[in-house]
Formats: structure tokens, sequence, C-alpha cells
């Protein structure tokens, strides 16, 4: 990204490759990542408190870069959702437990008790595409370190869901609401209810 006389301007560089910005928040959990294909905006851990109080930061950028996009040609969002837990040798069996104690029955009601000493991780994932809309939906149990020694553990649901049809800059901040929406909705019939009402007593906001 080059100003130069108060206009905005996107150059490759001296060897005609791709170039590319990462702009940061100064604690790093917010990050715009530009290139000469594609956007990509995070929001990590506590930074992200609900849709909300973050769609200012995507229309602020949007405003910035309006003069250089006229469409866009796929869009997504992607909600990765970790609940962290200690594995003890009292409680072996937790990890399975705590897995369908959270998530919907209809996700992991097949998932087989494999040894716990032995197993890192326990994913399984489903994709679907429905008149350009696409999910990316993957669930599971974790082992951050990747290591079998670590007794830390996550209970994963990794949400991705986004729209592949042309899409006029005009309706960026639509679609992201709707896809926003349908992410709840696939949020909340991938939990339990207990699950929902641990959220409701924490005043989780969604």
């Amino acid at each position: 990204l080059k100003i130069q006389n108060g206009k905005k301007t996107i150059e490759p560089d001296n060897d005609g490759e791709a170039i590319g910005l990462i702009i940061k928040s100064f604690d790093g959990k917010k990050t715009i990542n530009l290139d000469e294909n594609s956007i990509k905006i995070s929001i990590q851990g506590s930074a992200y408190t609900s849709f909300d109080n973050n769609i200012n930061l995507i229309e602020k950028f949007i405003t910035e870069i309006n003069e250089f996009i006229s469409s866009v040609n796929r869009i997504l969002i992607r909600k990765i959702n970790i609940v962290e837990f200690e594995r003890t040798e009292e409680a072996e069996e937790a990890p399975l437990f705590l897995l369908n104690y959270l998530i919907n029955n209809n996700l992991v009601g097949g998932f087989a008790s494999f040894n716990p000493e032995t197993t890192l991780n326990q994913m399984s994932s489903l994709s679907l595409l429905e008149n350009k809309y696409f999910l990316n939906l993957k669930y599971g149990l974790n082992s951050p370190n990747n290591i079998l020694e670590d007794n830390t553990k996550h209970i994963i649901l990794d949400i991705e869901h986004g729209n592949s049809n042309n899409i006029n800059r005009d309706n960026i901040l639509e679609e992201f609401s709707i896809l926003n929406k349908n992410i709840f909705d696939i949020f909340m019939w991938s939990i339990t209810d207990e699950f929902k009402s641990i959220l409701d007593k924490q005043n989780v906001e969604l």
C-alpha cells in the first residue's frame, strides 16, 4: 500500500512479485492481512466479544479500500470455539464425556472411546454446499501441543461458512450479517442444552 500526494495505490514490488500488507493491533489480537488476491481480518481470543462489537472494524476497513474494490467473488466467516480443560489420571474418560456433554450427540455420538494415553487428536468434519453457500464444520478433541504427556486438551467446534457468489461491495456488510446469523444457528444446533445453560449462566455474548 503506497500513499503519495494524498492518493492511495497498491503496487507490486520491484521484482513484480505479489505484495502483502499486515496490520496488527497493539496487543496483536486483531490482524488485517492484505494482498492482491484477498483480505483476511483475524480477531483472536478475548479481543472477540461479539459480531456486533467487531463489525465496525470491517466497515471502517472496507471504507478505506472502497476505491480499489467493486466486488468480491468469495466471502466467509470462520469461528473457532475452544473449550480447554486438563485431563487427570483419576478421570481418564473425561475428554470423551465432556465432548458428549457439550457437543450435539448427532455429531459426536459415533465417537469411539480410544485409549486416552495414546490418543492425540480425535476430530471429524462435515462439508456442505448449497446454492453457492458452503459450510465446513470440524469438531472433536485436540491436543494443542501435540504431546501425549501434556494433559491440556481442547474441545473444538470450528465453523467456517461462506458465499462463493460475486458480491457487490455495497452488499458486503449485509452478507457478513447473513453469514454470522447462519453461524449462530449452526453453533446453537451443534451444542447441547447443557452447554447452552452454562453459556447463559456465564452471560456469554455470542
